[in-house]
């Protein structure tokens, strides 16, 4: 095998010509392994090592609070409260080699629906990454803030973000309207002056191995009709297209519960109806009477040692045989006089 240079590119020939088997089949192998390192070198140049989110809040994260364990993110709203300030902050974890934590965090941020919401300033970014070389710019009209983030000061902290997501920046937003979804997503700073670094490399993380992360939400209190559920089976639980809840009395919906003993429950102006109770009494005083829930019927049984006694003296006292009244022995008043 001889190895010549072209054009910058490294070509391999295996000549088989007069050569044994044995050598025949180390040309092969080696060809092989180029063709593995060619395929393993493609894969390393595109390994994911930073992921960065964008997480909705409706309060802002507190600093004491700007470090999250574990491999997934913070949880990120789906709803926001109509008419009041939220957040969207900027979170980052260093998930791949070289794993020796995040020196500096930069992007561009977006959101598609400039209707309904409204960046505040000035941006707050966590004591973590609280060196700004370069003012983000806020653009509402376009829903975008460009060059978001920031960097570690000079005291800065070995490994952070390995094992960790950590938070770099708080943008404040007003929300001016109701609706959705809403997309907020993330790009690359596209900036000379900043961009997302590993401490102790010289060149920022080339953007095809950032995992740039995306969140939906809504302004309103639904998405959809399920989250508008007020527990109350007399209402129709609607999200309407302005992503508000609408629970609307409907008396034609059936809110049994399915049991038999304590009658069919019925739906009055949103208030369910108690229904009622299946009569059990068969008038006779030598059975115990029950309603029987897993047989949806009245059970009357057989019962001796119930009293059926009339309380009359003259007539003796009355007991109970096989469900039946056995009447008593009158008393003989003869005194045979």
């Amino acid at each position: 095998m001889d190895r010549q240079s072209r054009g910058g590119r490294v070509r391999r020939h295996c000549r088989m010509d007069g050569k044994t088997m044995i050598e025949k089949r180390t040309c092969v192998q080696s060809m092989l392994l180029a063709a593995i390192l060619l395929i393993c070198g493609s894969t390393n140049a595109f390994a994911q090592v930073v992921r960065i989110a964008p997480i909705v809040r409706q309060t802002a994260t507190l600093d004491a609070a700007a470090r999250f364990p574990g491999v997934s993110p913070p949880v990120s709203l789906t709803q926001v409260t109509p008419g009041a300030t939220f957040y969207v902050e900027l979170w980052a974890t260093n998930v791949g080699a070289p794993l020796n934590g995040l020196a500096c965090v930069h992007v561009d941020l977006s959101y598609d629906r400039t209707d309904l919401m409204d960046s505040v300033s000035p941006v707050s970014n966590s004591a973590l990454f609280n060196v700004v070389a370069v003012a983000p710019v806020l653009d509402d009209a376009n829903g975008l803030v460009d060059d978001l983030g920031g960097c570690q000061p000079v005291s800065f902290i070995s490994m952070l973000g390995v094992n960790e997501w950590v938070l770099v920046s708080r943008v404040e937003m007003m929300a001016t309207g109701t609706g959705g979804p809403i997309v907020v997503s993330m790009a690359d700073a596209a900036s000379v002056f900043v961009g997302t670094s590993i401490i102790g490399e010289l060149f920022n993380v080339n953007p095809v191995d950032i995992d740039f992360q995306t969140r939906n939400f809504v302004i309103g209190n639904c998405m959809v009709n399920g989250d508008c559920d007020d527990s109350n089976p007399c209402t129709d639980d609607v999200c309407s297209v302005a992503n508000v809840c609408v629970n609307t009395n409907n008396d034609l919906n059936d809110p049994d519960d399915g049991l038999f003993c304590n009658g069919v429950d019925t739906c009055l102006a949103g208030a369910i109806v108690p229904g009622t109770a299946p009569d059990c009494d068969d008038a006779n005083v030598c059975t115990d009477d029950s309603c029987d829930e897993i047989g949806d019927t009245c059970v009357n049984v057989n019962n001796d040692l119930n009293d059926p006694d009339d309380g009359l003296f003259c007539n003796g006292v009355d007991t109970c045989l096989a469900g039946v009244i056995v009447p008593g022995t009158a008393p003989n008043c003869d005194d045979a006089n």
